[in-house]
């Protein structure tokens, strides 16, 4: 009798160590997230409503009031007053090289090559 007792609490503590053992060796879910890194130009000026941007010369935009993105508070509410203080287009772009030109109403404002990689935002500031 004493020795069918110890059998079966060796048969159970074997059972809970493999149970636990298999339960700890299994793979946990996990999820990330992060920000969605875009690929593209950022064109940054005071006063860009209305320029013309002409990329690869196929691709014609011509900026309004609703293509501005709205100002965001740069790390920790940090201010930029570059960017708080201008009007901000961004255009998507596939990766690799891409010739840039920004006209207002007819006169040239910007005209440049530019190599973007994927995830990759190449800001353009267009100065007066």
């Amino acid at each position: 009798m004493h020795l069918d007792l110890d059998r079966a609490l060796r048969t159970i503590t074997a059972s809970i160590v493999v149970a636990l053992l298999l339960v700890a060796c299994g793979t946990m879910q996990t999820r990330s997230g992060g920000i969605v890194e875009r690929t593209g130009i950022a064109i940054i000026g005071d006063q860009i409503v209305g320029n013309t941007v002409v990329i690869d010369g196929l691709k014609e935009m011509r900026i309004q009031k609703s293509d501005l993105e709205v100002f965001q508070m740069g790390v920790f509410g940090a201010k930029n007053s570059v960017r708080e203080d201008s009007q901000v287009v961004f255009i998507s772009l596939d990766p690799g090289l891409h010739s840039v030109r920004v006209d207002d109403r007819g006169r040239l404002v910007l005209e440049t090559k530019v190599l973007i990689s994927m995830g990759q935002t190449k800001e353009l500031i267009l100065e007066n």
